[in-house]
């Protein structure tokens, strides 16, 4: 890999980057406006877009496999899921500006559940539980072989 190449996946988004790739691949987003968000986790950088919207973008090539598999999943699981999930709005690709894939999903309002005292832990792992049973109820019709993992 070439200097130029390597000098791009080394790339840290800010919220300047992430107005250009959606002026370059999703201009009827691009005039929305864009700020850091707290939410950021191991895995993607996120960036509030409006209210409405967070756009997600994988911190690694390594996370990129599994970037694109939870994209195809939440297509699937949000309709049938029994708590609110993003909703994917949009898919970029990579480019010159990002090397690797992107998204613009919905913003799911909501409290990290850090610091939660004993009677909302147990509400948590409930509606957990839930989610996780509606999964099952989510048909495999029309997943490519190997994708549903």
């Amino acid at each position: 890999m070439n200097q130029e190449c390597a000098a791009l996946r080394d790339v840290v988004p800010d919220c300047d980057l992430v107005v250009r790739l959606l002026r370059e691949q999703a201009p009827h987003l691009a005039d929305m406006t864009v700020r850091p968000s707290h939410a950021s986790g191991s895995s993607n950088w996120v960036f509030r877009l409006g209210d409405a919207h967070a756009v997600r973008l994988p911190r690694s090539d390594g996370y990129t496999h599994d970037f694109l598999k939870e994209v195809r999943w939440l297509l699937r699981l949000g309709p049938a899921a029994s708590v609110p999930v993003p909703n994917i709005e949009f898919v970029g690709e990579a480019s010159d500006l990002f090397p690797r894939p992107w998204a613009v999903v919905s913003w799911v309002p909501g409290d990290s559940p850090v610091g939660l005292q004993r009677s909302q832990q147990a509400e948590l792992a409930t509606t957990l539980g839930q989610f996780m049973q509606s999964r099952h109820a989510v048909g495999r019709s029309g997943i490519p072989e190997g994708a549903e993992h």
